[in-house]
């Protein structure tokens, strides 16, 4: 890290490649990007000083396993995710209870993994498990400590918000989504999907006060890259998709 300006060293085989990268935003863009095999981040002495929590995050990264980190302090939730191939996501929101915090997450990654479980008789490897950490600073500085018993508390939803991406062509990959047994799809609706199911969703709720929404699943097709049968794709593009599709329907319930 030099002057707010991040380079990244990568291995293509025996070959070093570097990268320069603009900006924070520009760093966590490409941190998330899906790897060919584990992958962990390792700053140097010199990088993310002034983020002491991701540093931590980074340093207890481990191979074969999706990794949920969090912080909670001041009203302010962090949340980051290491998955099986190293590749890192975050996301930050206001809240005040952890179950707030994690709950939404935590149900979305046990129906991922439940459908990874169901195809596993043909998978070449274990499905990857998903443990909790929690940040902390001691003797000043931030470690994650493993949390056994952070999966307990969390309540069922009392919407299920599910999407289902199609590849359409030249359109590229769009999204059906349902809501309980309510259907909304792209050749009905076109690109007023959102809106309406933005306005279903208000149209359940008792308050007129705005509260987000999130998605409890999840469904990618196995050409999610055009070039390339996936067979399983990494958690990392689940959740870029997700907080993609949440963020445009919260925009629409707030507006």
């Amino acid at each position: 890290e030099m002057d707010r300006r991040y380079f990244l060293l990568q291995f293509s085989g025996p070959e070093p490649g570097f990268v320069a990268l603009e900006g924070k935003s520009a760093l966590m863009n490409a941190l998330l990007q899906p790897q060919d095999h584990f992958l962990p981040v390792v700053p140097d002495r010199h990088a993310l000083l002034d983020d002491p929590a991701l540093r931590a995050v980074c340093e207890a990264s481990q191979p074969g396993t999706v990794q949920v980190f969090w912080l909670l302090r001041a009203g302010v939730g962090q949340l980051w995710v290491v998955d099986e191939h190293g590749s890192l996501w975050t996301r930050a929101s206001r809240v005040e209870q952890l179950n707030h915090l994690l709950g939404p997450l935590m149900r979305f990654l046990d129906n991922l993994v439940e459908r990874r479980i169901l195809r596993q008789v043909d998978a070449p490897e274990p499905v990857a498990t998903v443990k909790g950490y929690e940040l902390v600073r001691r003797d000043d500085r931030w470690q994650a400590v493993p949390r056994q018993d952070w999966h307990a508390s969390i309540p069922p939803s009392a919407l299920e918000v599910q999407a289902v991406g199609v590849q359409q062509g030249d359109a590229g990959l769009r999204f059906d989504i349902y809501c309980n047994d309510q259907e909304f799809t792209v050749q009905e609706y076109g690109d007023q999907l959102i809106p309406a199911v933005a306005h279903y969703i208000q149209s359940l709720r008792q308050s007129a006060e705005p509260y987000p929404v999130y998605l409890t699943d999840l469904h990618l097709p196995h050409d999610l890259d055009p070039q390339l049968y996936q067979r399983d794709i990494q958690t990392s593009q689940y959740l870029y998709y997700r907080s993609s599709l949440e963020d445009a329907l919260n925009r629409h319930l707030q507006s």
